[in-house]
């Protein structure tokens, strides 16, 4: 029923999650994030801005050795 009901909100309703341990287990907390759509833009759930003049970052990630797998 209550994942059910994560179902219910409307479109580009972001929904987040707070998890904490606790000794009787894990707490789980939910919010709703509504954005507020301009008429001139579409509602989007990620935005990527360009900056120009900025120069590009010399660091390196390698996400798989991040995420402890093998390449």
């Amino acid at each position: 029923e209550f994942a059910q009901s994560l179902c219910d909100h409307p479109p580009n309703t972001l929904i987040a999650v707070n998890r904490t341990s606790e000794q009787a287990g894990t707490r789980e907390c939910f919010r709703t994030l509504h954005r507020k759509a301009s008429r001139l833009e579409p509602a989007t759930a990620f935005r990527f801005v360009e900056i120009d003049g900025e120069e590009e970052s010399t660091e390196k990630f390698d996400l798989l050795a991040l995420a402890g797998r093998q390449k």
